[in-house]
């Protein structure tokens, strides 16, 4: 008999799309740097000069990240990413100062020798601050340094090739180009036509002083009264604090994503039957079958749906065609959750990082109690208020704030807990061992997710209250 896998869900497509997303911005960030370069260096060959630091600076940082076991991944790559602007920094340093060596009037050499060594102690200084942030990341052992120890890699060794590019490559590249000159005029040979040179250098140097004529006379606008300096500082400080509040981020530990996948929980009464828990799946079906495979209504097509029934909860997810537009699914999905009579539904949508079903993104509210008919009425009272003063968060009672579950209520006596040397928390222990399972420890490899040890008897052996009655445990005196 041959095995036939059947492909149900593949993660691929989030993952590329956030790696090319994360490489095109890599792109648009140098591409973007080159421009503003042409624009203030008004010189092709200069701003050739420096963009060659992006390129070299990135594959040496490849090579860094190899040599200590890491791959290219979301995080890497967004480390490089983010330190494409800085790996220009000193390039634009250097080549400024010996720019102002030539027109000092020195030879090429002696201008680019004495331009880099008035520069390289400040470069040295000034990244080492940016060093000197990212480096301890990388020692961390805990959650966030596993996290972020890629991007701290990235950025370490990017800012420290860009520093040695600066002071070498950079120089002795000006250098090379300023002296590919002919031998009967002595000067330095055009890259492109005189014409084609001259036009682009007009153009430049238009915009440049359209600018800074702007801005000069704004400032000078602004500086002839004092009322004007005191309206300006009050107008600017305001400005900035009403931009910090309206646009400060949501908070959060680890973002969301946008995978491409929505979870609907439903969770019935006790006792549901099974028929109806199909019935249910059949009416889902039916509601979105008209978005199988094809846009309908402005929202896009559904790739792919499933449903599962279990004995506490049904489940049914969706996958969208196109995987940006994943997020436009919810306004259909939660009418449809919230159809069923006596049924509380959630909609969430995957994140990147969670474990396990309906996780991630949510508030634990826990009520402890001795009696299960006032932690039902304090339940049923937390759940209406909730949904009162937050009407578009979406609640799931774990468990039910129903009395139809049956229950078994553990009376321990204590003197003979004592005898044994035991306590009620101890006792809890092996009730939690012999049903569920209880967190012993985890275990976790460097760069590998963490794994709960869970320690557990056999399922087999429990079956009714009274074998859990009956059971036997060890205890140590």
């Amino acid at each position: 008999m041959g095995l036939h896998l059947n492909w149900l869900h593949d993660k691929r497509a989030y993952i590329q799309g956030a790696i090319s997303l994360v490489q095109q911005n890599i792109l648009i960030g140098g591409l973007l740097a080159i421009i503003i370069l042409l624009l203030f260096l008004r010189a092709i060959s200069a701003t050739a000069v420096v963009a060659l630091a992006i390129p070299i600076s990135i594959i040496a940082t490849f090579i860094i990240l190899h040599l200590m076991g890491r791959s290219l991944n979301t995080i890497s790559l967004a480390g490089i990413s983010f330190s494409v602007g800085m790996l220009v920094d000193s390039a634009i340093v250097v080549l400024e100062n010996i720019d102002r060596h030539k027109k000092m009037g020195k030879s090429f050499f002696a201008a680019a020798y004495d331009g880099t060594s008035e520069v390289w102690g400040a470069l040295i200084a000034s990244a080492l601050t940016t060093i000197a942030v990212f480096l301890p990341i990388i020692f961390l052992q805990n959650e966030a340094g596993q996290l972020f120890k890629d991007i701290a890699i990235a950025v370490t060794a990017a800012v420290t090739f860009s520093l040695f590019v600066s002071i070498s490559v950079i120089p002795m590249l000006w250098h090379q180009l300023m002296t590919l000159h002919s031998p009967e005029t002595n000067t330095p040979r055009r890259l492109f036509s005189n014409r084609l040179t001259h036009a682009i250098n007009d153009a430049l140097v238009a915009v440049g002083r359209w600018i800074s004529h702007f801005i000069m006379h704004l400032i000078s606008q602004i500086l002839q009264t004092k009322t004007r300096r005191l309206v300006t500082i009050f107008s600017l400080t305001c400005l900035s604090a009403l931009s910090v509040y309206s646009l400060l981020p949501k908070m959060e530990y680890l973002p969301q994503g946008n995978r491409n996948l929505y979870f609907n929980i439903l969770i019935p009464p006790p006792g549901f039957p099974i028929r109806k828990k199909k019935s249910i799946g059949d009416s889902i079906y039916q509601q979105l079958k008209p978005h199988i495979n094809q846009d309908y209504k402005a929202y896009p097509a559904i790739e792919r749906l499933f449903y599962v029934a279990s004995g506490s909860f049904m489940i049914f997810g969706v996958i969208a065609e196109e995987d940006s537009r994943i997020k436009e699914l919810k306004p259909l999905l939660i009418p449809i959750v919230n159809s069923f009579p006596g049924i509380f539904g959630i909609t969430k949508q995957a994140g990147v990082f969670e474990q396990g079903i309906g996780k991630g993104r949510t508030i634990d509210i826990d009520i402890s109690g001795e009696k299960i008919e006032q932690l039902t009425l304090v339940g049923a009272t937390l759940f209406g208020a909730i949904k009162k003063s937050a009407p578009k968060m979406q609640i799931r009672p774990i468990p039910s704030i129903e009395l139809l579950y049956p229950e078994v209520l553990l009376k321990p006596k204590h003197s003979q807990l004592q005898r044994l040397g035991m306590d009620l928390l101890s006792l809890g222990i092996f009730a939690d061992v012999l049903l569920e399972g209880r967190k012993i420890d985890d275990f976790k490899v460097e760069g590998e997710k963490k794994i709960d040890l869970i320690l557990q008897a056999d399922k087999q052996d429990i079956h009714s209250p009274e074998e859990l009655y009956y059971s036997l445990v060890a205890t140590i005196g």
